[in-house]
């Protein structure tokens, strides 16, 4: 417990779960709604997310949360807290709060063990001031479908593949494991939790729903489930009042190239559509690749997984490398101040690595935020040092660094939670 300018900051005790709910909605502008089953499920999922409150005499005024997770990092996976229900009462802006709730926040986390946190972001400028940086990015795509023809080479390669209508029953019961393989080859891809199943692949449905109703196939591969697909399709209007039909991919997860080609060729092969989306495409798109016209897919990008590392050895060491080589790295953190130090990085060529403090003179000072973006490989340090983002002190450093922590796996999947 804590107290800031009147405010204190603790954590939430079981019996204000209810308090803490309505709190976070009205953050965000909503009305805490109490339906069947409702209650239940969110007192389990804040009762071990850790929860932490801001407190005006009775009044919670803010709040956030860090459930553990896991998440895809080059080579493997690593535990890390998910930052969510980060809210502050629209009566109490501007007065400090948010960073103060951060502060605690990532204090707490550390203390618990865990070298990263990371989250969405509904708001893309706010949490590079506490050391997160852009870890993975994301497109939004809409594409003419009607101009969607596959290039002979990929067309030959869905055609390896079988794709098949599957009930939700299905889905939860493949899923998880098709997520997991996933999961290894994917940086920035992070762990589902059994509840989040549940919710998006529900047997219940409706046909009614105003969105749509849900459709999900599964794909084989050499008689072995190797992806799947869930999508709507909706009625819609163009400028000139005429009705056509749009399909929304939901998710596509595909742990083989044939599997995802052919998922692919599925949903652009479903009748009367015109137009088919998906908001959180990776940017590294290989359907793009596999257009005879590329053209017909517009590209929107934004910002995917934001990091946070609050262990540098633990967290450089954990990752793989492409490139060996040594570094001795400078990192700035003004918030939180166990983090700031000199650290000695070094990469084998087998892509293991040690970090380990050093006293030696820097090669490169990093901020925390910059060091966190670059983390999973999704970005060229050349290109952030272009920008400001990084100061090289001895030649040669910045393109040394970039070297040894680009990676070609797949970068952030489309998935909802």
């Amino acid at each position: 417990m804590e107290t800031v300018n009147g405010i204190t900051y603790r954590r939430v005790a079981r019996h204000e779960l209810m308090k803490f709910a309505k709190a976070e909605s009205l953050g965000f502008s909503g009305n805490y709604q109490i339906r069947r089953g409702r209650l239940e499920r969110d007192a389990a999922a804040y009762g071990t997310s850790n929860p932490l409150c801001a407190v005006d005499g009775d009044e919670f005024v803010g709040t956030c949360a860090a459930p553990d997770f896991e998440v895809g990092i080059p080579g493997g996976i690593m535990p890390m807290v998910g930052i969510t229900g980060v809210a502050v009462s629209p009566t109490h802006r501007r007065r400090g709060i948010l960073t103060e709730l951060m502060r605690s926040q990532l204090r707490d986390v550390h203390r618990r063990g865990f070298a990263m946190a990371g989250l969405w972001s509904s708001e893309a400028a706010i949490y590079g001031r506490f050391g997160y940086g852009m870890a993975v990015e994301q497109q939004e795509i809409s594409i003419d479908k009607n101009r969607a023809t596959f290039r002979p080479t990929s067309h030959e390669l869905a055609r390896q593949a079988v794709v098949r209508f599957a009930g939700a029953d299905e889905i939860r019961r493949v899923g998880p494991d098709l997520w997991k393989r996933k999961m290894r080859s994917t940086p920035g891809m992070v762990r589902r939790m059994p509840s989040d199943w549940q919710a998006l692949y529900s047997d219940r449905n409706s046909d009614h729903d105003e969105s749509g109703h849900v459709f999900t196939a599964l794909c084989w591969v050499d008689g072995e489930v190797a992806g799947y697909v869930s999508y709507r399709v909706s009625n819609s209007r163009d400028d000139d009042g005429l009705s056509y039909k749009k399909l929304r991919v939901r998710e596509l997860i595909a742990c083989d190239p044939r599997a995802e080609a052919s998922l692919w060729r599925f949903v652009l092969d479903v009748d009367l559509v015109f137009n088919v989306s998906h908001e959180a495409h990776p940017v590294r798109s290989n359907l793009w690749r596999m257009l005879d016209d590329p053209r017909c897919m517009e590209q929107k990008p934004y910002d995917g997984l934001w990091l946070r590392i609050l262990d540098v050895p633990r967290a450089l060491a954990a990752r793989r490398y492409d490139v060996g080589g040594s570094v001795k790295i400078e990192v700035v953190d003004d918030f939180c101040e166990w983090v700031a130090g000199r650290y000695l990085l070094s990469t084998s060529s087998d892509g293991s690595a040690e970090c380990v403090a050093t006293d030696e003179d820097p090669d490169i000072a990093i901020p925390i935020d910059t060091l966190s973006a670059i983390y999973m490989g999704a970005h060229d340090l050349s290109s952030l040092h272009a920008a400001g983002r990084c100061t090289e002190l001895k030649p040669g450093t910045v393109d040394r660094v970039a070297a040894m922590f680009a990676t070609g796996h797949v970068h952030q999947v489309g998935a909802e939670f």
